[in-house]
């Protein structure tokens, strides 16, 4: 079910649109896009799937001693970066608390909410031409 969800993830979506776009700005007929990019999607992740299952059993049976390292690493690491997000859904939450007391007091403006939003967050997503959108 989360490989399903994944599936509408925003920038899945974005890759197929922007390729059908540009191939009907080139005139060409854009059938089967999107099953194409499912297919190569699935490929990848199938290859690295597998090679993760061999590089584990290989780490298992060949070196037992990176076993507790590596549980250690991957917990931290985990753990590090939900500790980020928490902040950063906290900045999030601040801006909006922000923005819902102006909204209540009347010293809301509507272009400083859009200003607010049209700042995308800390990524810049790309367009398929390579610049900034």
């Amino acid at each position: 079910m989360f490989g399903l969800r994944h599936a509408f993830d925003a920038d899945h979506i974005r890759a197929v649109d922007d390729t059908v776009r540009f191939m009907l700005q080139k005139g060409k007929q854009p059938l089967a896009v999107g099953f194409f990019f499912s297919l190569g999607h699935a490929t990848v992740v199938l290859a690295l799937a597998i090679g993760v299952a061999l590089a584990a059993g290989a780490v298992r049976s060949e070196l037992p001693m990176l076993k507790d390292f590596g549980a250690v690493i991957g917990a931290g690491v985990s753990g590090t970066f939900l500790w980020i997000i928490g902040v950063l859904n906290l900045l999030v939450l601040l801006d909006i608390l922000k923005i819902w007391n102006s909204a209540r007091s009347g010293t809301h403006s509507h272009a400083h909410l859009d200003a607010l939003l049209n700042k995308r967050g800390l990524l810049i997503v790309f367009s398929a031409d390579g610049c900034a959108d």
